[in-house]
């Protein structure tokens, strides 16, 4: 079996607050306090929340444009 580089990602549980370590390889985890599923959520494009994506990155795609303004 091939050794993988794997990171762990720090989640907080909506239910109970306590903090879940999720590995990369992994979408979901159970919480150890409460038994709840923390689901791995998707991080924001750049382009999503910062304010200076149109200097750089320069015109925005429209998917992008959508999700700024549904903010």
């Amino acid at each position: 079996m091939p050794c993988k580089s794997l990171r762990v990602g720090i989640y907080k549980c909506k239910k109970c607050g306590a903090c879940i370590e999720i590995f990369s390889d992994e979408k979901k985890a159970k919480c150890t306090k409460c038994g709840s599923i923390i689901v791995k959520s998707k991080l924001k494009a750049c382009v999503e929340w910062c304010s200076g994506a149109k200097e750089c990155v320069g015109k925005l795609p429209k998917d992008a444009k959508a999700k700024k303004k549904a903010k």
